[in-house]
């Protein structure tokens, strides 16, 4: 309802047209949720656009399909049939918008007052605004069309109704970017939410809540309207932003840096920013929540102690002390650790493998406590290695085994005992060479590989089937007990190689699969020690 987001004529056609090659992002939340309008449904990657309503939230996905949470007592979460092709949404109080990729606008929720009503001919848009009780829809011509609830005039477009590049709904007013740069408001203005400051030019987005935002193209932040709560009050230094989004009574504002700016309202925790705050890509605003879509998790390293069985994982790729220290399993013991997203929220977290009774624990925080997920895959008392991935690509990794003996992979789509969903052999028999899975070709699944410590060489396959490697190369030195790991160092989303050489308790990390030297070298863990590498996305960004 509250903003949108969109940064001229640009962006709002690229949007349209590009979906299908934008990259995966997850969403972060935080403020009111006494509807569950900040409970990002599982699992939480793949999205490319997201929009906050009164108590509800929606999200667009990579492949065209939407995912609404929160307060659904009008329908406004129910996305009709079939829920493909779309790309944009928008949510208002109690209705919400999807735009098309063939131009027309699906709506549902309550329509009490006609908001979910579109206007004949339904074609031809390129950007949808949700206001409180009314729609807006942006044609490719530049011309508005607005339905809906229209005691202040909200629906009426000024003249001359041409030359818009995006809209934004507020509460009971609208804002309409021009191409010029100038901005045109309509609708309530008791607190002179349309009245736009001087001068009326060079702006690149707007947001509307119950007050006003603009941001200009030299990255400044332009606040008009109600200002009960300070929501008008840009923090300073007032530069370097690249898209705002306007709340009930609160704004938000994202920074060049990737970090985002909070003000106003903060009586539900809305402009309470979790940290870490960067790598954001987007914001928008709720009645009194917040969202923001996050780029590309990145992959750090961490360590387990087998002998006190604590795991000491870092957020960073560099020398320095854990940012997580906890106890999970039983100390001493030989059980091996491991590291993934069992629930698809966004966030690694650990797990281990008992080889003697083939038992995976698996635990949904970084914390210590009893594991969530405990089930039998595979034969007890063998010397099967154990494997992490997402073998379908739904967003949720599961596990795998590795059979030195017979040079065999068994991977399992889900967590539980069960047979495996994928078997066959990839490498040698009977060799010493370690199995490592990643996304090695950033195609959303990730497929095995394996090591030769005796060669110092890497075997990546880019599917999950018999056959020969796709990439060959040397990395590290030949002879030697270095273990190792695989991760998005550098959030590109492609998954690259690393070692970790106990003796000298150091990490060598290189962001490409390929022979070369390592991008990241520091030292983490004591030396020389038998702790045991892992790798993954702690903090969920």
């Amino acid at each position: 309802m509250r903003a949108r987001l969109v940064l001229g004529a640009v962006l709002v056609l690229s949007a349209c047209l590009s979906l299908g090659t934008a990259r995966a992002e997850k969403v972060v939340a935080w403020g009111d949720n006494d509807f569950g309008q900040c409970d990002v449904p599982a699992p939480n990657s793949g999205f490319v656009a997201v929009d906050a309503g009164g108590w509800h939230s929606l999200g667009l996905k990579g492949d065209g399909s939407i995912v609404a949470w929160g307060w659904n007592d009008s329908g406004q979460c129910d996305v009709p049939a079939p829920n493909s092709g779309f790309v944009a949404v928008s949510a208002g109080d109690y209705h919400s918008l999807g735009l098309k990729e063939d131009g027309s606008i699906v709506a549902w929720g309550s329509n009490f007052y006609g908001q979910c009503n579109v206007p004949e001919p339904n074609s031809g848009f390129v950007a949808v605004a949700a206001g409180e009780f009314h729609s807006l829809g942006l044609k490719s011509d530049g011309s508005v069309v607005a339905w809906g609830y229209n005691s202040w005039g909200q629906c009426n477009v000024p003249s001359p109704n041409s030359g818009f590049v995006a809209v934004a709904a507020g509460g009971h007013h609208n804002l309409g970017l021009k191409g010029d740069g100038s901005i045109v408001g309509w609708g309530r203005n008791d607190a002179g939410q349309c009245s736009v400051p001087a001068p009326n030019s060079d702006f690149a987005a707007v947001a509307a809540g119950w007050h006003s935002l603009g941001l200009k193209s030299d990255g400044v932040i332009v606040a008009w309207g109600g200002n009960y709560y300070g929501q008008c009050d840009v923090p300073q230094p007032d530069n370097g932003f690249v898209a705002v989004a306007a709340g009930g009574v609160h704004s938000l504002g994202l920074k060049r840096d990737g970090s985002i700016i909070a003000w106003g309202d903060n009586s539900c925790g809305q402009c309470n920013v979790p940290n870490p705050n960067s790598g954001f890509v987007g914001v928008v605003a709720g009645e009194g929540h917040s969202l923001g879509l996050s780029g590309p998790g990145v992959s750090t390293v961490g360590l387990y102690s087998w002998s006190a069985g604590n795991s000491y994982l870092r957020n960073a790729n560099s020398a320095g002390p854990a940012d997580l220290s906890f106890r999970f399993g039983p100390a001493p013991s030989s059980w091996l650790p491991i590291a993934g997203d069992w629930d698809g929220d966004g966030h690694s977290t650990i797990g281990l493998y008992s080889q003697p009774t083939s038992t995976f624990y698996l635990r949904n925080s970084n914390t210590p406590g009893p594991a969530e997920l405990t089930f039998r895959f595979g034969p007890a008392g063998s010397a099967w290695l154990p494997i992490v991935g997402d073998w379908n690509g739904d967003g949720v990794e599961s596990v795998g085994l590795y059979d030195p003996a017979n040079g065999t992979f068994y991977l399992r789509n889900s967590n539980n005992a069960g047979p495996a969903n994928l078997a066959f052999r990839f490498g040698p028999t009977s060799s010493t060479w370690k199995p490592i899975a990643g996304d090695w070709n950033a195609d959303g699944t990730d497929t095995i590989g394996l090591y030769a410590p005796s060669t110092g060489t890497f075997y990546l396959r880019n599917s999950n089937c018999a056959g020969p490697a796709d990439l060959t190369f040397r990395f590290g030195p030949a002879g030697s007990t270095w273990k190792p790991i695989a991760g998005d160092w550098n959030g590109d989303e492609t998954d690259t190689i690393g070692l970790f050489s106990p003796s000298a308790g150091t990490f060598y990390l290189r962001n490409f699969s390929s022979a070369g030297s390592a991008n990241y070298t520091f030292r983490y863990g004591p030396k020389p020690s038998t702790w045991l590498p892992l790798a993954g996305d702690w903090d969920g960004m």
